[in-house]
C-alpha cells in the first residue's frame, strides 16, 4: 500500500484553503499540470519543487531550480529542506503545508450550540437594564420620571443593534459565519464593564472628593471599545492574537493621547473647576470636611489675590 501525503495550501492567517491527498514515493509541486499539485501561482515554476523520502525516512522537500526558490517559515531561502508538519514552506507566493497520515491532529472540541448563548445574553441584558435603571435612579435629585429611567437604556439599544449587525456582517464576509449571538454578546459585555467603571469613578470622586476624577471617564470608555474589537477580531480569526491587540491597543493610545490633549484646559488647565457634578449622601463621603474657619480665610485669601490681579489688568 502505498503512503499518502497531504499537501495544503494556507492562507495568510494559516488556515487551510485547500489539501491535496498525494499517493506515492515521489511527488511533484508546480505551476505545469504534468505535476500531483498544480498551483495556480505566477511565481511557482511549471516545475517548482519534488516532495519525497530520504534514507532516514524523513519528509523532504527539494527544489527543481526554480528562480524563487523555497523560502522557509524564518524568512530563509533554501534548495533542499526537512519537513516536520508544522512550520510551512512558501513556494512562489503560496504558503504550503505538508504531512503526512501519521500527522496528530488535536481531539475534537465539545459542540457549543448558539442557543446555549442565549441564557448569557439574558442575563448580561437583565443585569445591564437593571444596573442602568438603578444608577439613573440615584442620580435623580427630583421626582422620578419614567421618560428619564428608559431614555438612556433605549439608545445604548439602539446602539446595541447598530453594533452587532456591523460586526456581524463583517465576520460574516471574513470568516463565512455571522455569530449574531457572540457578536451581541461582546459590546454587551463591554457596555456593562464600563457602566459599572463610570460608577465606580462617579462615586469615587465624591468619597475622596476627587472633583477631577470624572474628567478621565473617557479612558474606560475607549478601553471599552478596544476590548470589544478585540473581541470581535478573535471572533473572526483567532490566529496572531499579539498583533490584533498591539494595534487595537496602539489605536486606543493615540485617541487617548489626541482627546487628553484637546481637554488638557479643562482638565489641568486654567479652565479647569473643581466641582463634583454629582452629590451623594454626606455618610458616603470619607474625606474629612473643612473647618468653617478654614474655609472662609481660605475664601479671603483669594479674594486679596483677585484683587490685586484686578488691578494690575486695570494699570496695564
Amino acid at each position: 500500500m502505498e503512503e499518502v501525503i497531504w499537501i495544503e495550501v494556507l492562507s495568510r492567517q494559516r488556515e487551510v484553503i485547500s489539501r491535496f491527498r498525494c499517493a506515492g514515493p515521489l511527488i511533484r509541486i508546480g505551476r505545469g499540470y504534468a505535476n500531483d499539485v498544480v498551483l495556480d501561482d505566477p511565481h511557482v515554476a511549471p516545475a517548482h519543487a519534488r516532495v519525497f523520502r530520504d534514507d532516514d525516512g524523513a519528509l523532504i522537500m527539494e527544489d527543481l531550480g526554480s528562480a524563487n526558490g523555497l523560502v522557509l517559515s524564518d524568512g530563509s531561502r533554501a534548495t533542499r529542506t526537512t519537513l516536520d508538519g508544522e512550520h510551512p514552506v512558501v513556494i512562489g507566493r503560496t504558503l504550503v503545508r505538508i504531512r503526512d497520515q501519521s500527522h496528530p491532529v488535536p481531539p475534537e472540541r465539545a459542540f457549543v450550540g448558539e442557543c446555549r448563548i442565549w441564557p448569557s445574553l439574558l442575563l448580561l441584558g437583565t443585569a445591564f437594564v437593571a444596573s442602568e435603571t438603578l444608577f439613573a435612579y440615584l442620580r435623580m435629585i427630583t421626582e422620578p420620571k419614567v421618560s428619564w429611567l428608559l431614555t438612556p437604556i433605549l439608545i445604548v439599544a439602539g446602539m446595541l443593534i447598530v453594533w452587532t449587525t456591523a460586526w456581524a456582517l463583517i465576520t460574516r464576509v471574513f470568516s463565512g459565519h455571522a455569530h449574531f449571538e457572540r457578536s451581541l454578546r461582546i459590546p454587551l459585555v463591554a457596555i456593562l464593564g464600563y457602566s459599572l467603571f463610570n460608577e465606580v469613578i462617579t462615586r469615587g470622586a465624591f468619597i475622596f472628593s476627587w472633583s477631577h476624577l470624572p474628567a478621565i471617564n473617557f479612558i474606560g470608555a475607549w478601553m471599552a471599545v478596544a476590548a470589544a474589537c478585540f473581541a470581535h477580531l478573535q471572533l473572526i480569526t483567532p490566529a496572531k492574537p499579539a498583533l490584533k491587540a498591539g494595534i487595537v491597543g496602539g489605536v486606543m493610545a493615540i485617541a487617548v493621547l489626541l482627546q487628553t490633549a484637546a481637554q488638557y484646559d479643562k482638565l489641568f488647565g486654567n479652565e479647569s473647576v473643581g466641582y463634583l457634578h454629582l452629590l451623594q449622601p454626606p455618610w458616603m463621603r470619607l474625606a474629612p470636611p473643612v473647618d468653617a474657619d478654614q474655609f472662609f480665610a481660605k475664601a479671603a485669601g483669594m479674594k486679596d489675590r483677585l484683587d490685586k490681579a484686578r488691578l494690575q489688568n486695570e494699570r496695564e
